[in-house]
């Protein structure tokens, strides 16, 4: 519930920022500075725990990082599939945006999918 909370936030706060159109990269390069959230995750004090150590104890900093994940997603993946139609012809709009919730449905069904190797991996 945080996590899509601040989702929705970041969404909402992405239609407020102006991020130069004519390049993908400042997105790529959000995309990839968002990673550092993966191993500050799996050090937090989650169950069950084998083979990771808690290094991040406190309940207040796992929802802390849960909020700035989410937030961060919010704005990179609506300034994403806002800024495409700029970077493809007028008649490949429409294939575009279909490509655009395929891979994202591939990413969130992948995502899910990993999810459960990541619990092995505590």
């Amino acid at each position: 519930l945080l996590f899509s909370t601040c989702d929705f936030f970041g969404r909402i706060m992405s239609n407020f920022m102006k991020l130069p159109i004519d390049s993908i990269w400042p997105s790529v390069i959000l995309s990839f500075m968002r990673t550092i959230f993966i191993p500050l995750i799996m050090l937090c004090n989650a169950n069950p725990r084998h083979n990771l150590p808690i290094l991040i104890n406190n309940d207040q900093w796992y929802a802390v990082i849960i909020s700035v994940f989410g937030f961060t997603n919010g704005i990179v993946s609506n300034i994403t599939m806002t800024s495409i139609p700029y970077f493809v012809d007028k008649h490949e709009q429409e294939v575009a945006s279909s490509l655009m919730i395929t891979f994202l449905g591939i990413g969130i069904s992948t995502g899910s999918l990993i999810s459960f190797a990541m619990v092995n991996l505590l």
